[in-house]
């Protein structure tokens, strides 16, 4: 399974430099806070306009302990209750992970 972006232009820009620098301005490191070693943090996803700041601020100031792992909700009524993707040919392979490659650059 390849994960393409589904929304992009209406929750956060769909112009690849754009998001970044979005990315970027949400989650910049402030000095003056110390980084927070992390078990678990939950933070919102209800699009960037929204509350990019607030996942931007957590995600800058957390160091994870060993592997880390993503969930989510589905949006829609249909499908299962919950679901893992663990293996097969998309397992690793989401086209957010070009973005996230981009962005290590910095």
């Amino acid at each position: 399974m390849l994960r393409l972006p589904a929304v992009a232009g209406r929750f956060y820009p769909s112009n690849q430099a754009e998001l970044t620098a979005l990315i970027h301005k949400y989650a910049a490191i402030d000095a003056s806070k110390p980084p927070i070693l992390a078990r678990a943090c939950l933070v919102p996803h209800a699009g960037y306009v929204y509350s990019g700041h607030v996942a931007g601020a957590v995600l800058a100031r957390i160091v994870p302990r060993g592997k880390s792992s993503f969930s989510g909700v589905r949006h829609y009524p249909r499908g299962e209750q919950a679901a893992i993707l663990s293996k097969g040919r998309g397992a690793r392979r989401w086209e957010t992970r070009k973005l996230m490659r981009n962005l290590q650059k910095f």
